[in-house]
């Protein structure tokens, strides 16, 4: 089966059996899953620390596959030709998978598609373009995530573990977080987003 991202063909011939792909792994993988990393959050508080720290890194992993299948619903149920940020960042990363690139997983969080729009929307897309090709080769395991939260969106880039921080994302205007491991691009939500 073609991927949903690469095969826009594909998608526009047979939506309904994307959509109902994407209500199965919604309905079934996503669900045992964070039930899975919730029993493993519940059991960490109950063994020594060291093993704990295991567990919650493991906890760690389990989250970021949730969110990793969530992009890849989001991309089976909605059409390639609906413009939304999500679709944009998602056509952004493609890019980057095309380019022959290593691309990061990507994490949605908050109503970005109702709040992200407009001017708002082609800047947020236009910075995340430029931190992927600024990034290039480095981008291997890295997460991009954008918020959209109490008035505000961000957009964060976060290196794998052990990996050298993205300072140069400071010249797109992204800021490091205390552990360095983040660099984050926040911006007040106008108040009538267009």
């Amino acid at each position: 089966m073609a991927h949903p991202a690469a095969s826009s063909q594909a998608h526009s011939a047979a939506p309904a059996p994307y959509s109902e792909l994407a209500r199965e792994l919604h309905d079934h993988a996503v669900q045992q899953l964070f039930s899975v990393g919730l029993e493993l959050e519940a059991v960490s508080r109950s063994i020594p620390q060291p093993q704990a720290e295991d567990l919650l890194n493991v906890v760690e992993v389990l989250d970021s596959v949730v969110s990793e299948l969530r992009v890849v619903i989001f991309a089976l149920s909605h059409p390639r030709d609906i413009d939304s940020i999500r679709r944009r960042i998602l056509d952004a990363v493609e890019e980057t998978h095309l380019a022959g690139l290593p691309t990061p997983s990507l994490a949605f969080t908050g109503p970005v598609d109702l709040v992200i729009r407009g001017s708002l929307a082609d800047h947020v897309t236009e910075l995340a373009r430029r931190a992927l090709h600024m990034l290039g080769s480095r981008l291997g395991g890295a997460v991009l995530r954008l918020t959209a939260e109490t008035g505000h969106v961000e957009l964060d880039v976060i290196a794998p573990r052990g990996a050298a921080p993205f300072h140069e994302l400071g010249e797109l205007g992204f800021t490091p977080d205390s552990a360095a491991r983040r660099m984050r691009w926040s911006e007040p939500i106008p108040a009538t987003a267009p």
